[in-house]
């Protein structure tokens, strides 16, 4: 379960519209200061999202909650958005160079994006459609008790003597 805090914003009984921080991993490195990336991480780093999630009981705003998403509704999600139109695109571009030789590179070319484009554009249709609402929304995971949690992660290290 990948798992996320999230602040409620309204509470609508059974139902809870919660917001979480998107969060970047850029700016965490010693050289934060002097690298571009991380100049251009910090001026688009305070976005938020929000998301609708049932929840067992009435919440009050301002409530932290914790929200997951399984990890197998993420993976398929991320097949269907990436990997499927990148499969269009190389089955096009093989089909093209093997099958179509005497046709122009370019046309091969324009032909294989234009198919990456048809596929995102159906994968998103998909994931709209009645047949697949909700099934990759995040789900209530429990209550946080105070107004922020810490989380402490323990790395294990075994010393090797040489």
């Amino acid at each position: 379960m990948i798992e996320e805090i999230a602040v409620v914003v309204k509470s609508l009984g059974s139902k809870a519209l919660v917001e979480t921080q998107v969060k970047t991993t850029c700016g965490h490195c010693q050289v934060k200061d002097n690298c571009g990336t991380s100049t251009i991480a910090k001026a688009f780093s305070n976005k938020t999202q929000q998301f609708y999630v049932e929840t067992p009981e009435p919440l009050a705003m301002g409530q932290q909650v914790k929200i997951g998403i399984p990890e197998q509704n993420l993976l398929i999600a991320s097949m269907l958005v990436y990997l499927l139109p990148l499969l269009s695109l190389i089955l096009v571009a093989f089909v093209g160079q093997v099958l179509l030789s005497d046709v122009h590179e370019l046309i091969v070319v324009v032909a294989s994006f234009f198919a990456a484009f048809l596929t995102f554009v159906w994968v998103s249709r998909l994931l709209k459609s009645a047949k697949m609402q909700g099934k990759f929304d995040p789900i209530f995971i429990s209550q946080l008790s105070g107004k922020s949690e810490r989380i402490e992660h323990s790395i294990f290290t075994k010393q090797i003597d040489d």
